[in-house]
């Protein structure tokens, strides 16, 4: 065989293993993903939460606000799974007659001011069958921010009464593709395909919901995520209009 030929074989061959390789890397599933525009999000886009609210309810323990924003800083980042951090501001909040705030070490607190910095994670929340194939609904899953740190809120002080708020559920998700912290509470989006400049975000769930992820191995992981009030299973309903900064029209992709 010429020198020719053999440099041309070769070039085949190395276009071959490419093409191979690419295949097998387009093969991995790794979860939902934002777009604007039209086009995958590639970097970070600040969203803006401009109002809603929220109660939170155990057994012995209940909660309401009735307003909901973001904190500015709050963000989405152009990965699979999409995720982000977002830090909510919750006003006007109650236990009974009694205003609630949160405390955090080296913040001031604000009477009626409840505080929530978390991780965010794009998901599924459907059939076990949809999420297989890569199908909506999507929902986004609110995490606290440190791998094993459960707590989401360390101090809600009500008069001389206090609680804590924390995140509980089989919480696997630490591998390559997912984000750290433990699982919280699961958001529902309506119509998370459509684009759209405002969308808005629902938890009206049971205590204990499961979701699902592909993780690093390519393998689907059914996970489940809790809330708890001082140890008292709780649950979340809450709704929040949010927007990007920039007005952009973005959605949230299965695909």
């Amino acid at each position: 065989m010429t020198r020719s030929k053999v440099w041309v074989a070769a070039l085949a061959t190395a276009l071959l293993l490419d093409a191979i390789g690419a295949s097998s890397a387009l093969a991995v599933k790794t979860g939902p993903h934002f777009f604007v525009g039209g086009f995958p999000l590639e970097t970070s886009k600040n969203i803006v939460g401009t109002g809603g609210t929220t109660k939170i309810a155990s057994s012995g323990t209940t909660f309401e606000c009735s307003s909901v924003k973001t904190v500015a800083g709050s963000h989405i980042e152009g990965v699979s799974p999409g995720k982000g951090k977002i830090t909510l501001r919750m006003e006007s909040c109650k236990s009974g007659l009694c205003e609630v705030h949160s405390v955090a070490a080296g913040e001031t607190s604000e009477s009626g001011v409840i505080k929530i910095p978390l991780n965010v994670e794009l998901t599924y929340n459907g059939t076990e069958q949809q999420a297989l194939e890569e199908k909506p609904p999507l929902a986004v899953l609110f995490r606290s921010t440190e791998s094993k740190k459960a707590l989401l809120v360390e101090t809600l002080s009500c008069g001389l009464l206090s609680s804590k708020i924390e995140a509980t559920g089989n919480n696997k998700n630490a591998g390559t593709f997912g984000i750290q912290g433990m699982a919280a509470v699961i958001v529902n989006i309506p119509e998370p395909e459509v684009e759209k400049v405002e969308h808005a975000a629902e938890a009206h769930e049971p205590p204990q919901t499961i979701y699902r992820y592909w993780d690093e191995t390519g393998k689907l992981q059914n996970v489940t995520a809790e809330l708890k009030i001082s140890g008292e299973v709780a649950a979340l309903s809450m709704t929040l209009l949010t927007h990007l900064e920039t007005l952009a029209a973005f959605s949230a992709k299965a695909k």
